[in-house]
């Protein structure tokens, strides 16, 4: 079973940051699963939200909090250099999954092993779920 490492990057986030937990959460797939979670410093409730998903998920939801401020990149890249697992997946705080991805893109991975990546499209929605565009059109084959 692979082990997947989820690097979720937040700051500022107490509106979204469950609903992208969760949506992590949810995935049934093939897969262990690591999640880390940087906050980069924030100064409303998202640090107590990922405290009870980690609370709620010991063991796989792994806040690392952090006092300064290292800005969306250095929040990401040291996530990225804590992670211990086979395949590494990257998800903003503000952002959800829909139930499948992830095992779509491990079947997808394990059926083209030449692949060092895989993209896919995001939907834009309002924050009461309203889908109001596509985030990019084009996904190249």
């Amino acid at each position: 079973m692979p082990r997947v490492t989820v690097c979720v990057t937040c700051y500022n986030h107490e509106a979204y940051i469950g609903q992208c937990l969760d949506s992590v959460l949810a995935q049934q797939s093939d897969a262990e699963l690591e999640i880390l979670v940087g906050d980069d410093g924030s100064t409303d409730a998202t640090r107590a939200i990922i405290s009870q998903r980690a609370a709620e998920a010991p063991g796989v939801v792994v806040p690392v909090f952090r006092e300064e401020n290292l800005g969306a990149s250095g929040n990401m890249q040291a996530l990225v250099a804590r992670a211990s697992g086979d395949f590494i997946a990257w998800l903003d705080g503000d952002d959800y999954w829909l139930p499948g991805k992830l095992q779509r893109q491990l079947d997808l991975l394990a059926s083209n092993p030449a692949a060092v990546a895989v993209y896919s499209n995001a939907r834009v929605v309002t924050p009461d779920g309203e889908q109001t565009g596509v985030f990019n059109r084009a996904v190249p084959p």
